[in-house]
C-alpha cells in the first residue's frame, strides 16, 4: 500500500536540493522554502529560509544544525527543534566574490579592484569535520566555522557546481 501526500503539502515549485539526516529529509525549493519530511516521506514542517531559491542545504552532524544558501550570497544557520517542529534562525553570513586583482574573470572582464565586497550566488554547501564549505558562481571555495566565521577562502575563478572535501579537509 502506498500513501500519498496531499497536494497542498508538496513544494509549490521545483525542488533544487535535498539532504537526509537522522530520520529527516530536508528539501529546498525555488521559492526559498525548506520542507522537512520524516522517514515515511510525510511532511513534518516547513519554513521560508530565503526570499529566493535555496541552492543547497548541509547539516552539521554533531548538533543537527541546518545551513542553507541562496543567490544573494547569504548562508544561514538554523537550529531545528523536533519537539515544536520549527527552525530557529541562529545567524547568517554573506559570501563575497573573489579579490580578482589582476585577473580576467569570465563574463566580467579584467579588473584591478576585485569583488571582495560584492555578494555572489552560493551554489554548494558541504559539511566535513567541524567545518562548513561553500562554493560560489565566481569560483571561490570558503571554509567556515560552525558559527559562520570565515576561516579560509580559495579562488579558482570558475563556477563551483559541485563540491567534495576530503577526510583531511583538503579541497
Amino acid at each position: 500500500m502506498v500513501d500519498c501526500v496531499c497536494q497542498s503539502e508538496l513544494h509549490e515549485c521545483d525542488v533544487i536540493t535535498s539532504v537526509y539526516h537522522k530520520g529527516l529529509l530536508f528539501t529546498g525549493d525555488d521559492n526559498g522554502i525548506i520542507k522537512v519530511w520524516n522517514d515515511d516521506l510525510q511532511p513534518v514542517f516547513s519554513w521560508r529560509a530565503h526570499e529566493s531559491v535555496v541552492f543547497d542545504i548541509a547539516v552539521n552532524p554533531s548538533n543537527g544544525d541546518v545551513y542553507s544558501c541562496t543567490l544573494d550570497g547569504v548562508i544561514t544557520q538554523w537550529r531545528i527543534d523536533r519537539n515544536v517542529k520549527r527552525a530557529q534562525h541562529l545567524r547568517s553570513a554573506i559570501q563575497t566574490g573573489p579579490s580578482g586583482k589582476g585577473q580576467c574573470l569570465p563574463g566580467i572582464g579584467c579588473s584591478d579592484s576585485g569583488m571582495e565586497d560584492t555578494p555572489v550566488n552560493v551554489r554548494k554547501l558541504f559539511w566535513r569535520g567541524s567545518h562548513l564549505y561553500s562554493g560560489d558562481e565566481m569560483g571561490s571555495i570558503c571554509r567556515w566555522t560552525s558559527d559562520l566565521q570565515l576561516e579560509m577562502k580559495k579562488e579558482y575563478f570558475t563556477e563551483i557546481w559541485s563540491l567534495f572535501v576530503n577526510e583531511d579537509e583538503s579541497v
